[in-house]
């Protein structure tokens, strides 16, 4: 049986300030899988309020859940083929309203070759598909490694993720997470 001190958590690195910061997700252990679970809308964080009288009232909040992965996808879950020069949206519209930052991770499964592209999103208010605005969150020249935004600020309530391939050759891109910061 694999206990929860033998087995690593998982983290993402993000860069603040310019530096590159190793960041430990909020988590649970799972005893049935032996393994760390990320927390996200649908696995949340269990909270238990302990030594105190429930009856007084008093503000509960749960500091370690502002940060939830609110989505998750590989080239195994969906089409992350994106033509040469071309780009892709790769997601259905995402609820955003409840975060005020986002921060994207990006795997390219490049095998070592070295790829251009640019990852965006497109805001919309959601009472529409039309695009308010499209945002560049990752600019990539030359690199096969995995990448990360920097904290990006909630300005509407919907957004989708798209691929910008900027090679002259289709390539199948890997995985992605979007983290977001509650309010």
């Amino acid at each position: 049986m694999v206990k929860p001190q033998d087995k690593e958590m998982k983290m993402r690195w993000i860069t603040v300030d310019g530096r590159r910061t190793p960041v430990i997700l909020p988590q649970i252990w799972n005893h049935e899988k032996e393994d760390w679970v990320v927390t996200s809308t649908e696995n949340p964080l269990p909270t238990q309020l302990t030594g105190s009288i429930v009856e007084d009232g008093l503000p509960v909040r749960d500091i370690n859940s502002n940060i939830v992965l609110l989505k998750e996808r590989s080239h195994k879950d969906i089409d992350l083929n994106v033509p040469g020069n071309s780009q892709k949206i790769i997601n259905e519209s995402i609820d955003v309203g409840d975060y005020r930052y986002l921060i994207f991770q990006f795997i390219p499964s490049a095998d070592g070759k070295r790829l251009n592209y640019r990852i965006k999103y497109h805001y919309s208010r959601g009472d529409s598909t039309n695009t308010m605005q499209e945002i560049t969150v990752l600019k990539v020249g030359g690199s096969s490694n995995n990448q990360v935004s920097d904290k990006v600020e909630v300005l509407f309530k919907y957004i989708k993720v798209v691929i910008a391939n900027e090679e002259e050759h289709d390539h199948e891109f890997g995985n992605y997470y979007i983290l977001g910061v509650r309010k």
